[in-house]
């Protein structure tokens, strides 16, 4: 466990989550815990701490098999990025209820805050202003897509989306079975296909006419 200070490191939540956001699906416990212990059940990950507020080597590692009463609960950890750095993460549950046309619905998703990212890559101000570079999206886009193909071997999940604070309220299987994938995004999408889950992803500068 990291000696450094990552949880209370002076801006590492700030500047919004680059997401792994997955749809499991209709609202299910059962999928639930078992997406998220394989979330964090992942190589790259160590975990699970309850808060952000205290560095993990002050916390008791708790399971990511939660309790009923816990169950879609926040959770913290500390990421190992491709390149060796680590930085800090969460896991964050949405439970969606039936609501006019759309049904109820599962979402679990993987953040890595801006400023921790920071740590590892030069994020710059993305997505505002200028980077040093952007080739860090490519790499962590590729990671964040190898984790959801480790979490859909366990749960089979409807879609999934990787970006700056993607909007799971707008895009999801079902809007993505409407209107097809989108010709220009700066998002990444996986979508189950026949022969599994296919990853569909975004130009490293901005959006693109061809996102395969």
């Amino acid at each position: 466990m990291s000696l450094e200070n990552l949880f209370t490191r002076p801006d590492a939540w700030s500047g919004g989550y680059f997401i792994l956001a997955m749809e499991l699906g209709p609202r299910s416990d059962a999928n639930l815990r078992t997406a998220t212990i394989a979330l964090w059940g992942h190589a790259s990950f160590e975990g699970c701490f309850v808060s952000r507020e205290a560095e993990p080597r002050d916390q008791s590692v708790i399971s990511a098999d939660q309790s009923d009463d816990n169950l879609g609960e926040s959770l913290y950890g500390i990421a190992t990025t491709p390149n060796g750095h680590e930085i800090p993460c969460a896991s964050f549950t949405v439970r969606y209820d039936a609501e006019d046309s759309k049904p109820a619905a599962d979402w679990l998703k993987l953040a890595l805050p801006m400023g921790g990212l920071e740590i590892a890559y030069p994020v710059g101000a993305y997505p505002f202003g200028t980077a040093v570079t952007n080739e860090w999206l490519s790499e962590v886009n590729d990671w964040l897509g190898k984790i959801g193909t480790h979490v859909y071997e366990h749960v089979r999940f409807l879609f999934g989306i990787i970006g700056h604070e993607v909007p799971v309220s707008d895009e999801s299987a079902s809007w993505i079975a409407e209107h097809g994938i989108p010709k220009s995004s700066w998002d990444s999408y996986l979508i189950p296909q026949e022969e599994g889950l296919q990853r569909f992803l975004a130009v490293e500068h901005a959006p693109t006419d061809d996102l395969k």
